[in-house]
C-alpha cells in the first residue's frame, strides 16, 4: 500500500478540493483529517452548515487503511450524524475515523469530529458496502 500516492490522488477529487479536506494520518484501522471552515460553508446563522460536517465524516470514513487505501471499492449505504456543538467560520476541525467492523460485504466506521479546542462537535457512524 503506497499511502502517499493514495493521498495525492485523493486530493485531486474536485469535491475534496472544494471543501479543503486534508488527510493527515492513515493506519490500518483509522484515518485522521482536517478541514478549515470558510465563509462558503456557513448556514443562515453564520455557523458551519451540518451538511458540510456530514460530508467531512463520510469522506474521512473511507480512509482507514483496510478500506479504500487497501484497494477495496466501497460505497456508503448509511450515514448517521449527531451534532453536539456549533462551529464558527475560521475554525479548523479534525475528524478521526475508526474502523469498527469489516466483513466480506459490510464495513462500519465511527467518526468523531473535534474543533480546534479539542471539543467533540459531532459523532458519525458510516456503514459501507464492499463492492469488490
Amino acid at each position: 500500500m503506497n499511502i502517499p500516492d493514495i493521498v495525492k490522488n485523493y486530493e485531486k477529487i474536485s469535491f475534496v478540493k472544494h471543501l479543503g479536506i486534508k488527510i493527515i494520518e492513515i493506519t490500518d484501522e483509522s484515518a485522521t483529517g482536517t478541514m478549515k471552515i470558510t465563509k462558503k460553508m456557513q448556514n443562515y446563522m453564520e455557523l458551519l452548515h451540518g451538511g458540510v460536517v456530514a460530508s467531512f465524516i463520510d469522506t474521512i470514513a473511507f480512509f482507514p487503511g483496510k478500506l479504500l487505501p487497501s484497494g477495496l471499492t466501497i460505497t456508503t449505504i448509511s450515514l448517521e450524524v449527531k451534532y453536539l456543538r456549533p462551529v464558527a467560520v475560521g475554525d479548523t476541525i479534525i475528524a478521526k475515523a475508526n474502523l469498527v467492523h469489516l466483513g466480506k460485504k459490510i464495513g462500519v466506521i465511527e467518526v468523531d469530529v473535534f474543533n480546534s479546542k479539542d471539543k467533540l462537535i459531532s459523532k458519525g457512524i458510516v456503514t459501507v458496502l464492499v463492492l469488490k
